[in-house]
């Protein structure tokens, strides 16, 4: 896997990579994750027969730069690293398929740009997700340990771990744990626009698990919208919310036949 990088107009180094050949495919990470996950799931060895399989690593997390301020994750700019990914790949136009926080960017690209050919978007719905009042209580648990994490780095003392009651066989994981980037894309993604079906421009195909509560909950509240707007809806049984990208050989070959569909 050799890393590729592109450089967003606000400076920000964005890391992806290439496999396959045939029309583009973006394969985008959950928060917090990084494309790694899809090479270690198989969906590379599983769809580059097919496609130009690009994976990216979503500013902020595995080799991509990591801002601290949350304005460098607003939607503008996590939306224009996508398309400089695409432009990069020499692709006027490509498929997205995200998990999780990536279905969130799927959703939103799809209904900006006439570009892209197909969305699928895993675990992700429509209208507000990332919403005050369900990332207020995430920060405050993510705030005291990204406090932790610069001042262990800044003078070397675990005490501030201990003060979070970190065991010590956990401080390496929480020293590794991604959580200012995570905190400051949470303050970013409360601010991004809420869109619904109808906005789409792009055939979509939404899928989730009967175990992934919340994206069920709120997917079969939106299925007349969803109807209405001809997104296709594809519940699994018996998957929960990481198992909708985990869980491969399930889900996979529902959305390469989507992605195959009609163009």
């Amino acid at each position: 896997m050799t890393t590729r990088f592109i450089t967003a107009l606000d400076g920000v180094r964005i890391a992806y990579d290439l496999s396959g050949s045939g029309p583009l495919l973006l394969l985008l990470h959950s928060l917090p994750g990084q494309r790694a996950s899809w090479h270690t799931y198989g969906y590379v060895e599983a769809l580059s027969d097919t496609f130009t399989v690009a994976l990216v690593d979503i500013r902020g997390f595995g080799e991509s730069d990591a801002p601290d301020d949350p304005d460098a994750y607003n939607e503008e700019r996590v939306l224009a690293d996508m398309l400089a990914v695409a432009d990069a790949c020499g692709a006027e136009r490509f498929f997205v398929w995200g998990h999780s926080y990536g279905a969130t960017i799927a959703r939103q690209i799809a209904t900006k740009t006439d570009r892209v050919i197909r969305a699928v978007m895993a675990g992700g719905h429509f209208g507000a997700v990332f919403t005050e009042e369900r990332v207020t209580p995430m920060l405050a648990e993510l705030d005291p340990l990204v406090e932790a994490q610069r001042e262990v780095r800044a003078t070397g003392d675990l005490a501030a771990l201990d003060a979070l009651d970190v065991p010590p066989e956990e401080r390496e994981d929480a020293l590794a744990y991604p959580a200012a980037s995570v905190a400051a894309t949470l303050r970013a993604l409360t601010q991004w626009e809420p869109v619904q079906p109808e906005q789409l421009r792009a055939p979509t195909l939404a899928y989730t698990g009967t175990r992934d509560e919340r994206a069920l909950v709120q997917l079969e509240a939106q299925r007349a919208a969803l109807d209405a707007a001809h997104v296709q809806l594809v519940v699994f049984d018996g998957l929960d919310h990481g198992e909708l990208i985990s869980q491969r050989e399930t889900v996979q070959p529902v959305v390469r036949r989507f992605l195959m569909g009609p163009q």
